[in-house]
């Protein structure tokens, strides 16, 4: 399957619209049904998140300026994050999607005006289709493309959800690990022989060699954990 990552500004759709008007915002849409694009409609999830609150509050505030929307509910609001469901013209990128058969293979994200959609096509054909009919009218910003093996598609939906683990997992490390981790790397302290040892590290980062000693287990232990444990998931499903 053909993967393509593109970022698109889309000059008829409400959610790019949205964090376009409404600065400091990140929407997701979480589910959309195409049932009734042949009419010029489409119903969208999508899931708002801001700063504070007050970035939330704007932004629904901003919908309801959108003559795109042709109607919207607010599912939930707490704290810097809402769920919408919203009822909305149709877009060229949608439609174009639909037309040439796309696979949705994450969700939709929409930072400052432009939305980062990633789809699956059975054939590069479709694919160069596909955004020559959203360049028509919007702007492709960016693309990045892979022909990714089907035997890989099938590995990573059946291990969706250990991936997710990992990420959740891999997002535990704190800002102080993670840096000491990318100066070791960096500096060659996994190398063989290494470029440096522990004591230079810590003249390096200017503490103690046992605070980096204590910073750098405790950052090994919480990826070596996460990543075997994702491999573990891996092989059990190659067993299966």
């Amino acid at each position: 399957m053909y993967i393509a990552v593109l970022d698109i500004a889309q000059y008829d759709c409400p959610v790019v619209k949205l964090t376009d008007l409404t600065e400091d915002v990140e929407v997701v849409v979480i589910g959309a049904n195409v049932s009734e694009i042949h009419k010029g409609y489409e119903r969208i999830y999508i899931t708002i998140k801001g700063y504070n609150k007050e970035d939330v509050i704007r932004a629904i505030d901003n919908i309801q300026k959108m003559r795109h929307v042709k109607s919207f509910t607010v599912l939930y609001r707490k704290n810097n994050e809402a769920r919408v469901y919203m009822y909305i013209k149709k877009t060229k990128a949608m439609e174009a999607s639909v037309k040439l058969d796309a696979t949705p293979v994450a969700p939709w994200i929409s930072v400052d005006g432009v939305e980062r959609w990633t789809l699956g096509f059975p054939s590069k054909k479709q694919l160069y289709e596909y955004i020559s009919l959203v360049k028509e009218q919007d702007v492709i910003e960016n693309i990045i493309v892979r022909d990714i093996p089907d035997d890989v598609i099938m590995d990573m939906s059946l291990l969706y959800l250990a991936l997710a683990d990992l990420i959740i997992k891999i997002k535990g490390l704190t800002e102080n690990q993670l840096n000491i981790l990318n100066i070791a790397l960096s500096e060659g302290y996994y190398e063989w022989p290494r470029r440096i040892n522990i004591v230079e590290l810590s003249s390096r980062l200017g503490i103690s060699r046992t605070a980096v000693t204590k910073l750098l287990r405790r950052a090994e232990y919480k990826v070596l954990k996460s990543v075997l444990e994702f491999i573990n998931s891996y092989k059990d499903r190659e067993k299966a």
